[in-house]
Order: structure tokens, then sequence, then C-alpha cells
């Protein structure tokens, strides 16, 4: 009898707690906009997991409102937690390589990411940005958190017309 209950509870607690793994990525069923790959878990394509603006954005959203070198007063940044993003890939690594629509790379510390909030940003003041406007994916450190001395690493690693990250 003893052991029947200590089994009811167990498998009661089981039920009770909130699932510690994740569900399998959904395909994408729009234009893929984000492709992640390297040393992932969770894929949803061979070897890669693929991104649609409404997976992105079926995360919880944030909000950074900021100043950048390249856009003129504060503005509104809107999108995913990279952390977050990076978890539900089950992301194992040391770095991120994230690549541009035009070639451009950055290599980035994951460590990094687990001090500091860094967004990957699907809207710009309220409006999905397209590719004349820096999109339609941004990389956006909150700049304002950081040393004079920090900033030029943390701005260089600020990808704009993101369109794959690599973890390595």
């Amino acid at each position: 009898m003893r052991a029947s209950l200590n089994v009811f509870f167990v498998f009661a607690a089981l039920l009770l707690t909130p699932l510690a793994w994740s569900a399998p990525l959904a395909a994408p069923e729009q234009a893929v906009v984000l492709s992640v790959s390297g040393n992932i878990t969770e894929t949803n394509v061979p070897n890669r997991a693929d991104f649609d603006l409404a997976m992105l954005e079926s995360f919880p959203q944030y909000d950074l409102e900021m100043e950048t070198p390249w856009t003129d007063g504060v503005q509104r940044f809107q999108g995913v937690a990279l952390n977050e993003l990076l978890l539900a890939v089950g992301a194992q690594g040391s770095t991120l390589r994230a690549m541009a629509l035009n070639d451009y790379q950055a290599t980035i510390n994951l460590d990094e990411l687990r001090d500091v909030q860094v967004l990957l940003a699907v809207k710009l003041n309220g409006r999905h940005m397209r590719v004349r406007d820096k999109g339609p994916l941004w990389i956006v450190y909150p700049t304002d958190s950081f040393s004079a001395a920090d900033l030029p690493r943390h701005q260089s690693n600020m990808v704009w017309q993101l369109r794959s990250l690599e973890i390595r």
C-alpha cells in the first residue's frame, strides 16, 4: 500500500510541476527570417532551427528604449530576449556568430548574454523593420548599461539585418 501511495504522489507531482523540457519547435509557416545552427539540440529542419516572424513574436516580448549611433533620438525596440531564444533551441557552446544579410559578422561570448538582457528586435517604434530600416531583425544591446570602455565592442555586436546565428 505504501509503495502504491509513493508512486501516486510521484506521478501527481509530475503532473503538477511545469515541464522541464520544451515542446518540439514548430516548423515556420511563413518566410524564414532567422536560422539558428551549430551546437543546438532543438531543430525543426535538418541541422538547424528556422523561425518566421510569427514564431519569434510568440516568445515573450520586451521593450528597450535607447539612442544608437545609427538612429536619430530615442528609439523603442521590441523583441525577444536573445538568451530566451537560445534556451529554446538548446544552445550549448561558448560563442555565437551573428551574420547579417550583407555578410557582416560578429562573434558574441555566450556568457555575456547571461549577464545582460540583449534583445533580438523585431520592431522599431512599434513597426516591423524593413531591410532598408536595418530589419527584419536587429541585435540590440542596452548600451546605457555599459561603461564607455565596453561600448565599442557591444556596438560592433549590434548586428542589424540579421539572418542567422551559429552556436559554437
